[in-house]
């Protein structure tokens, strides 16, 4: 099990301190209980077609918008590492597996969003619509595959319980 913390640890130890310290996490955590899957996914969608209609004048609302949406998924994220630990001894070494896989991608797709979000900040004139796209596309991709770890997981601890 040590090996496996330090994997976990190693893969988003990073995206946890971001999440700890995150005010969107802090603003949401009180109504974590009463808000829907759906309330999330609606609040992020109208996130990111917001910024997808951001003009380059209105860089510092994208990048803080961006902000928002990375700090958001990050406390996501972070909690269903916490709900992995938890429930790492219920499970068999197929999903264990399973989940070290999930969660590895999720780094990796997180770092490539860190790097679209970074060219949103420091983009030129004529590289902003496509790094705001690129950032967009990005986050959507990642959100997916958070949605079907969680899901994976979920599924997993059931079967294992």
């Amino acid at each position: 099990m040590r090996t496996t913390m330090k994997i976990i640890a190693l893969v988003l130890l990073p995206t946890a301190a971001v999440a700890l310290s995150s005010p969107v996490f802090a603003g949401k955590a009180a109504k974590d209980d009463k808000t829907t899957s759906t309330e999330v996914q609606s609040e992020t969608v109208e996130a990111l077609q917001t910024i997808r209609s951001y003009t380059l004048q209105q860089k510092d609302q994208a990048v803080a918008s961006g902000r928002a949406l990375l700090d958001d998924l990050d406390a996501r994220i972070d909690d269903m590492v916490q709900r992995v630990e938890a429930k790492w001894e219920q499970m068999d070494q197929a999903s264990r597996e399973k989940i070290n896989a999930s969660l590895k991608e999720l780094r990796k797709q997180r770092n490539e969003l860190s790097e679209w979000y970074g060219g949103m900040k420091h983009s030129s004139t004529k590289a902003w619509d496509h790094v705001k796209d690129g950032f967009v596309e990005g986050y959507e991709s990642l959100a997916e595959s958070f949605g079907s770890a969680e899901s994976e997981f979920e599924e997993d601890t059931r079967g294992g319980s």
